[in-house]
């Protein structure tokens, strides 16, 4: 396998998945506000597309790791804040909502940096 289909067979099972445990919790049919996380879902797979194209060849230095676990930090806590500007419910707990986000993105940093580090030994560089 080259590194782009790679790329795109990574950004496009992310991008599957999530929207189905999206999916799968929300009301039938699903509200308008579905469509956010489907955008937000294919903004984050666009970040992982290109972010996977520059890891995959750098995978053997040792500084990938915290960079993948910084980028996935940030994508987190600008994830959370954008939606808790646009709730109203959130304001009381907000530093708990962006512990809890930001902590499932560095869990999803770690699955995405040990996905690429075991792939990398078959990619065609």
């Amino acid at each position: 396998m080259n590194i782009k289909k790679f790329q795109l067979c990574i950004a496009g099972l992310f991008f599957l998945i999530s929207n189905f445990i999206a999916f799968s919790g929300a009301d039938f049919p699903p509200l308008t506000g579905f469509l956010w996380i489907i955008s937000t879902t294919s903004i984050i797979a666009l970040i992982q597309y290109f972010y996977s194209g520059w890891l995959l060849p750098q995978i053997g230095k040792s500084r990938t790791f915290l960079l993948t676990l910084n980028l996935f930090a940030v994508i987190g806590a600008a994830l959370s804040l954008i939606f808790a500007i646009f709730t109203d419910e959130l304001h009381s707990h907000i530093f708990d909502w962006m512990f809890i986000v930001i902590y499932g993105f560095l869990v999803y940093g770690i699955v995405f940096w040990l996905v690429n580090k075991i792939i990398s030994r078959f990619i065609k560089m």
